[in-house]
């Protein structure tokens, strides 16, 4: 992924956050030597923890995989290239940052009932 990115694409993009996989002297080593401007921080449990504890910033990556898998089109992988497999995703991300900014309001709903339907009366014998 840092291959990728160009050094100046991002330029306020100064900390990438990772878990533990991401924790490497050959991916530090890496990114000196290619002059990129980035710092990999990452985010792991407290040392000794066993229970689940949510932490913040791969709380938040976990809360836009689960916004963007509401997203249909991203439900399955229906793109036969990875470049329009990316724009759906920009496109999901997009149409979340709008709902966000401009939310609608949500009429209350009628329950659903068959015509002529009535409620059952408890019977007293």
């Amino acid at each position: 992924m840092f291959a990728q990115v160009r050094g100046r694409a991002f330029p306020r993009l100064r900390v990438v956050y990772g878990d533990v996989r991401y924790h490497s002297a050959t991916l530090d080593r890496w990114l000196r030597t290619h002059q990129r401007p980035y710092r990999v921080e990452v985010v792991s449990r407290a040392q000794g923890e066993w229970r689940f504890v949510p932490l913040p910033v791969r709380w938040r990556v976990e809360r836009t995989f689960a916004w963007q898998g509401r997203y249909r089109a991203l439900s399955k992988d229906y793109e036969h290239l990875p470049e329009s497999a990316e724009s759906v995703v920009k496109v999901a991300a997009i149409h979340h940052m709008l709902r966000r900014l401009r939310p609608q309001r949500r009429s209350r709903s009628q329950r659903f009932r068959f015509k002529g339907h009535r409620r059952k009366q408890a019977t007293t014998d």
